[in-house]
């Protein structure tokens, strides 16, 4: 059985050998303590536990702008660490008045379900276990896999995407962008209380069903990083990849953005319609 430390370090596709033993142990103590003494402030506060007045995150927390710069940084997939690290720290922060403990997973979703501006309502605390931590490599692994429903296929990594010759040659079909399917008789309604991914198209009504999502620079961001993991990993499922692709098509222009918004679909945080517009294109 191999040391945690050899584990580590089996988790980075580049070279890491030159790093020796001792600072590469303080890096993964030090960024997983700062991760999870992160989560569990704002992930405290979110669920109705008691946080100190005078926490050295309390000043992050009046400060938006430091705190989305924080969450986007916890994101980025080359600030990933292994999310076993995470777990093992984890277990020296336990709850030690004996009451009821409450999973990593937890403190994550109610974190990020906050500064994502999401809504923490599409979650239910006792539907998310330890256990979607069980399959998840780092962080930006598990807050993906959380906003992924359970009922939809090829969600865990042990379930190989399948790429077969049949379908990878298949010829890719696009559809028009948002503000011309009006003409073809296709309209856009909210969707309530699910996970943003839920994109449902009912034919009879010729009505295209989508949750509300939030654009600004940190769901961007999210929304980036996630898509960077997915083509890196050929056994993962690929949702948010195709939602990004989905949105690139649907949003070219300022008018596109425009209409979501007037459906209430998008609530737009970005500082100009164009610059939304052009901040989806680019970066999905």
């Amino acid at each position: 059985m191999c040391s945690p430390e050899k584990k580590a370090r089996d988790c980075y596709s580049g070279t890491i050998d030159p790093i020796e033993s001792n600072d590469f142990l303080e890096m993964m103590v030090l960024d997983g303590c700062f991760i999870i003494q992160f989560l569990l402030f704002f992930g405290s506060r979110n669920i109705g536990r008691k946080v100190l007045r005078d926490h050295p995150l309390g000043r992050m927390d009046r400060d938006r702008v430091m705190l989305q710069k924080i969450c986007a940084d916890l994101f980025m997939l080359e600030n990933q660490i292994p999310y076993f690290v995470l777990e093992l720290l984890f277990k020296f922060f336990r709850n030690p008045s004996g009451g009821r403990d409450v999973s990593l997973p937890i403190y994550a979703v109610t974190t990020f379900s906050q500064t994502l501006e999401i809504g923490s309502f599409y979650f239910e605390a006792e539907d998310i276990s330890e256990s979607y931590g069980a399959e998840c490599l780092h962080l930006l692994d598990l807050v993906r896999s959380i906003f992924i429903p359970p009922d939809l296929p090829y969600r865990y990594r042990k379930e190989r995407f399948p790429f077969t010759q049949e379908n990878w040659y298949r010829p890719l079909r696009t559809i028009p962008r948002i503000s011309q399917l009006p003409r073809a008789g296709i309209m856009v309604n909210p969707r309530k209380k699910d996970r943003f991914l839920v994109v449902q198209f009912v034919k009879s009504l010729g009505v295209i069903e989508m949750p509300n999502l939030s654009l600004n620079e940190l769901m961007c961001s999210f929304l980036v990083n996630c898509v960077a993991f997915e083509q890196s990993y050929n056994t993962h499922s690929k949702h948010l990849s195709v939602y990004a692709l989905f949105l690139d098509w649907l949003v070219n222009t300022a008018q596109d953005v425009e209409y979501l918004c007037e459906h209430r679909v998008i609530d737009n945080y970005m500082r100009t319609m164009l610059l939304a517009s052009s901040t989806i294109w680019a970066r999905t």
